[in-house]
């Protein structure tokens, strides 16, 4: 802080003093029990804050310093990096140690898929996650046997359109007014 700065606090602080003592007694009585300022220790606490702020400017200021300010982000980078891998290794562990629970569906909230009509009979059955899984690519493999099946059935009646009741070859369009000729039909 600039001694301008110092200057203008201790005007302020004085001011305030004056007020108060224009007050009614009461009235001061009552603000000085509430707080009490002490000019001393503020204008100490100021001057180390200076001395703080000029010093810690003048270190990152000064171009020598460079090899410092870089050995001081690499080990705080490194630091954190330490932490991370620390965090997330014990992370792991305690997620290796908890498997059996996690995969259990007892400790999962199960009421949507309870409420849903599709799945509600199919629930009561499954234990794990493993089993829901299992049930969702047999549901997967019957949709797609499924459809397969529905394909092999469309099959006849798709060549027997294209082939025999629509014959590409008996339409023919005149290329300037875009009329079917029907005359072969």
């Amino acid at each position: 802080m600039t001694e301008l700065t110092q200057e203008k606090m201790i005007d302020g602080i004085k001011l305030l003093e004056n007020n108060q003592a224009k007050k009614p007694p009461e009235e001061v009585s009552k603000s000085k029990k509430s707080t009490r300022i002490d000019r001393k220790k503020i204008d100490a606490f100021l001057d180390v804050a200076k001395r703080q702020a000029s010093g810690f400017y003048g270190f990152f200021k000064d171009n020598r310093n460079n090899s410092k300010i870089t050995l001081i982000l690499a080990l705080s980078t490194s630091a954190l990096a330490v932490f991370f891998g620390l965090q997330l290794y014990s992370d792991i562990t305690v997620l290796n140690a908890k498997s059996s629970d996690l995969t259990n569906l007892s400790s999962y909230d199960v009421h949507t898929l309870q409420s849903n009509p599709n799945t509600k009979a199919a629930l009561k059955n499954m234990e794990t996650i493993k089993d829901i899984v299992q049930e969702n690519d047999s549901v997967i493999s019957e949709i797609s046997q499924y459809t397969n099946y529905q394909q092999s059935l469309q099959i006849p009646y798709t060549h027997l359109l294209k082939y025999i009741y629509l014959p590409s070859l008996n339409v023919r369009k005149d290329n300037y007014t875009e009329k079917i000729d029907t005359n072969l039909i």
